[in-house]
């Protein structure tokens, strides 16, 4: 009785159609049917967290349009936290490698060469510690280091004590820039305006530090690129952790990600890139763009030969302004 039962609902065309794709299902080799329900199901985790972000966004511009903000003051806050109370990574200059790297990726980063740094003037916007300052003027540049962070200030100060031409200057992307900052022969900014909750308003205030014939790099945050699973999975690790700290104290959660190291709870553990992972998570303003989007930027405020000479998710972009 069963079997007839059986036979008779396979007769059914629509359980006919349904038995067909699964045959077909079946000869795809198996670790591809994996690898494809990994990357839908990644996609699907990072369309939910991106909803649940712009929820919050839109929720906090309809109740205060201004660009001083909760979410600004926090991210503020967090770096000023990070700063001071994490000084070792193996991205920052408390590691002998990332020292010897540093120069090197600057000329990686930018498509520059080496000699071409010497006697050049630079800003670093946003410097936080000071790495890339120091290797920018390790490489012969003078350069002058910019931040809001007064812990970063100071660590900077003392990270380029050995050159004599290095400078310092407080500044707040989210209000006008001092007029005395002048005009550079590149103007440099890593890993900073995606943090501002405004990054084309602060694309635009730094531009004009661009002398004629010098040049502007970013580093922006990037969303993931199509088809590639590790990128969804990275960005999804992020807000995972950002959502499961959201109302922590920053002490509570650095806390939380050196438990999760040592708990090897992380895609890369170790206590070297608690730092790292602590600047991926603490802030609340982390927005992710698309290489053509900033690249029209550039395009709109005049610069040439605009590059992007590092293939990554997030975007390393250098353009020339003539």
């Amino acid at each position: 009785m069963k079997r007839r039962i059986k036979e008779t609902i396979k007769k059914i065309p629509f359980v006919q159609d349904v038995l067909n794709l699964r045959n077909r299902t079946n000869k795809v080799p198996q670790n591809m049917n994996i690898e494809k329900e990994n990357l839908m199901k990644a996609k699907i985790d990072y369309l939910e967290y991106q909803v649940s972000n712009l929820s919050s966004l839109v929720r906090l511009m309809i109740d205060d349009l201004k660009m001083e903000n909760p979410y600004s003051r926090q991210t503020r806050d967090s770096f000023n936290f990070q700063w001071g109370n994490i000084p070792e990574s193996r991205h920052l200059l408390s590691n002998e490698q990332f020292r010897r790297e540093a120069p090197d990726n600057i000329c990686l980063f930018t498509g520059l060469d080496r000699n071409w740094f010497a006697g050049k003037r630079v800003i670093d916007i946003g410097c936080g510690a000071g790495r890339y300052s120091w290797a920018m003027a390790k490489l012969g540049a003078e350069v002058t280091s910019a931040d809001q962070s007064d812990k970063g200030l100071q660590e900077v100060q003392n990270a380029c004590s050995e050159f004599p031409s290095h400078k310092t200057m407080k500044i707040n992307l989210l209000e006008e820039l001092p007029k005395e900052l002048g005009q550079y022969d590149l103007v440099w900014s890593f890993g900073v305006l995606h943090h501002t909750g405004n990054t084309f308003g602060a694309f635009k205030k730094i531009v004009p530090l661009v002398k004629d014939g010098g040049y502007l790099f970013l580093m922006i945050y990037g969303e993931p690129r199509y088809d590639i699973l590790t990128e969804y999975e990275e960005v999804n690790e992020y807000e995972f952790w950002r959502h499961k700290t959201r109302n922590m104290s920053m002490n509570e959660t650095l806390e939380a990600i050196k438990t999760g190291m040592r708990n090897k709870q992380f895609r890369i553990n170790g206590e070297e890139y608690v730092h790292g992972y602590f600047d991926a998570i603490s802030p609340k303003i982390n927005d992710l763009h698309r290489p053509e989007e900033i690249i029209g930027w550039f395009q709109q405020y005049g610069f040439k030969d605009i590059k992007i000479p590092l293939a990554s998710r997030n975007i390393f972009i250098i353009g020339r302004r003539v």
